[in-house]
């Protein structure tokens, strides 16, 4: 339901109880026990041969039917497929569709460019006497794949509750970094990455390509994922280490000697070992619906924890970084800590055991979130770097354990988010703005900025040069329906601005 048409025809403010009733009237009117979603259990075996910037995976899912349906196809997506010459997204940002700094990007990095997924081996079964999987039935009719869809049909259906299993074997073909994902100044950031199953929800099935403007739509489900990577690089990851060594040990920070001092004995003493060695980890990312990755020979580590407001349970933290901004990211604890406190005491605890920042250069924008981890790119001053952090930090409780459809609904997930971000930023740095904050102080009083705020500068600003022109749109629009100058200031700054208010 749009729940921005019942504002219609009231005022905000003085009818905001008013507003707040019909709302939950209409939660409470719907059967919580009508609702259903299927799980989707993943077990990959990952295999990264750095030398040719290749990923071999071996994927076993378990796919349970949770829906009153049965089902006779299912769908996988193939992310890395779109930076190909004549993709979706390809054809879209020659359109010039989606953002117009990320388009120009991809545009410019494209040609030569080889990432994309190969599919050696695809195979469906189910047990035949409906719980061993020593013996199974093969049920798979064909699949195709166009373009960033995988489209496989069954020869027996997949009744309510049953689960059915899916192997693939498959090689990534890592291309340069173009937005989420890629291999960037010996860095691999990968998000994106592996065949993903396409939700079925009561609108069944979402086989949406990776167009030129949005973000993501998963199922819920476990995932158990093996590496084998050479010895030299740390690896972070969605998951809590269950088996092996990440390699964060030995890239400590010494937090009890200033860091200049611990970096230039770190530098003076370390020495690569040899690339025939490797290092093998597993990760369990419990009940997620996304698993990224990331991995460099240059990480440095910093450990924290942080206590939940309410249930006062215990939660890890953890920050990776280059030499590339350290200074900067020496306070990174801080930010992660604060970030899950704040968003816990006025959102809801955080559900999981740890959550990681990492520092990478990504063309996707400032920072990019995935579940229990988020990846920030350059940010220049300590001020940007916190508000980042805690901006994709923050997407763990609206992106990761609410986890809508993002392409649909792209605001219930930034524009709440974004409003948690500007309460962050107002309570802990009450005259801080991001617009004026390295602005010579003659330039301010000269314009007469030093009256505005954050909120008015940062985000009502843009919405509203855009309204004063008629080029506005609607808060609760689709993704792919807003033109590149709106999705960022109508699905974050109108909808931030909006819960402000109320």
């Amino acid at each position: 339901m749009n729940y921005f048409s019942l504002f219609k025809g009231f005022h905000v403010f003085g009818n905001a109880l008013t507003v707040s009733l019909v709302i939950l009237a209409k939660v409470f009117a719907d059967p919580i026990d009508s609702y259903w979603q299927q799980k989707v259990d993943y077990d990959m075996d990952i295999v990264l041969h750095d030398s040719i910037r290749q990923i071999t995976g071996k994927t076993t899912i378990k796919y349970t039917n949770n829906s009153p349906d049965s089902l006779d196809k299912l769908y996988m997506h193939l992310y890395p497929n779109a930076f190909q010459v004549g993709s979706v997204k390809y054809r879209e940002y020659i359109g010039n569709s989606g953002r117009e700094s990320r388009a120009s990007y991809f545009k410019s990095r494209l040609k030569g460019f080889t990432s994309k997924i190969d599919i050696h081996e695809f195979a469906v079964a189910m047990p035949k006497d409906g719980s061993s999987w020593i013996h199974k039935t093969p049920i798979l009719k064909m699949f195709e794949i166009d373009d960033t869809i995988l489209k496989a049909k069954l020869f027996k259906k997949i009744a309510p509750g049953s689960t059915v299993r899916v192997d693939l074997k498959w090689t990534h073909h890592v291309g340069d970094m173009v937005e989420r994902a890629g291999f960037f100044e010996g860095q691999y950031n990968m998000a994106q990455w592996y065949p993903k199953l396409v939700v079925y929800d009561e609108n069944g099935w979402h086989p949406d390509v990776f167009h030129a403007e949005g973000e993501f739509y998963g199922e819920f489900g476990d995932f158990k994922v093996n590496f084998d990577i050479p010895f030299d690089f740390i690896i972070a990851a969605s998951g809590v280490v269950v088996k092996g060594d990440p390699g964060w040990e030995s890239v400590s920070v010494d937090t009890s000697i200033e860091y200049n001092i611990w970096l230039d004995l770190y530098n003076s003493s370390y020495k690569e070992s040899s690339e025939t060695r490797r290092r093998e980890v597993s990760f369990l990312a419990e009940n997620v619906h996304d698993f990224a990755w990331f991995a460099d020979k240059r990480f440095h580590v910093l450990k924290g924890e942080v206590e939940l407001p309410n249930s006062k349970k215990k939660v890890t933290l953890w920050s990776m970084f280059t030499n590339n901004e350290a200074e900067l990211w020496r306070n990174s604890i801080e930010y992660i800590h604060d970030a899950i406190y704040y968003y816990s005491l006025w959102n809801g605890d955080y559900k999981y055991k740890h959550c990681i920042a990492v520092d990478g250069t990504i063309s996707a924008g400032s920072g990019m979130e995935y579940p229990n981890i988020t990846i920030i790119g350059e940010m220049k001053n300590s001020y940007l770097l916190e508000e980042v952090i805690v901006h994709e930090v923050g997407h763990n409780w609206f992106y990761g354990m609410l986890a809508n459809n993002e392409r649909k609904y792209p605001w219930l997930d930034e524009g709440i988010n974004s409003h948690n971000e500007l309460r962050y930023m107002r309570l802990k740095y009450p005259n801080y703005n991001s617009q004026t904050h390295e602005m010579p102080s003659f330039i301010k009083k000269l314009f007469d900025l030093d009256k505005y705020t954050n909120k008015q500068m940062n985000w009502e600003l843009g919405y509203l040069m855009n309204a004063w022109i008629a080029k506005d749109q609607p808060i609760a629009l689709g993704s792919k329906q807003f033109t590149y100058e709106n999705y960022f200031d109508i699905a974050y700054g109108k909808a931030a601005i909006a819960f402000d208010y109320l």
